[in-house]
């Protein structure tokens, strides 16, 4: 399967999904090296703060910019927790004949928020198995008194 996802964070810190996703490959050719498991995946998911908001369009008229509720992530935050995540691009708009304008935006590579997110559920799963052990063995505790 071949998505891509770009997303786009305008100068006033809004990021937003905008089209296309690519899967990620992670080759066992010798193409990378240090691999190692993700750890504490959660504490990144839950530093994360999601927003709701809308992009300026009156103000960016030409911009094309979508319509509506957009979801996403405050720039800045994302930064902190995963700066290699984003990176700083410019958006090209038409103000008129034969002049373009640029808006300062930061693409998310989304797919970097895949793995965490994995490894936050089966952080998550592992922490409620045992607390159903915890659980169970409360009942059979009291059970037998």
């Amino acid at each position: 399967m071949n998505f891509k996802v770009k997303t786009i964070i305008l100068s006033l810190g809004i990021i937003t999904a905008i089209t296309e996703v690519n899967a990620q490959d992670t080759p066992d050719n010798g193409l990378i090296k240090n691999q190692a498991p993700v750890t504490n995946a959660l504490n990144y998911i839950n530093k994360l703060k999601p927003i709701t908001y809308e992009f300026n369009r009156d103000k960016f008229s030409r911009a094309n910019l979508p319509a509506g509720n957009q979801f996403g992530f405050g720039a800045e935050d994302l930064k902190n927790v995963l700066p290699g995540a984003v990176s700083t691009h410019n958006k090209w708009y038409s103000t008129g004949k034969n002049n373009l304008k640029a808006i300062e935006t930061n693409i998310v590579d989304m797919q970097q928020l895949v793995p965490l997110l994995v490894g936050a559920i089966k952080d998550q799963h592992a922490e409620i198995q045992q607390l159903k052990a915890r659980i169970t063995q409360l009942e059979e505790s009291s059970i037998s008194k």
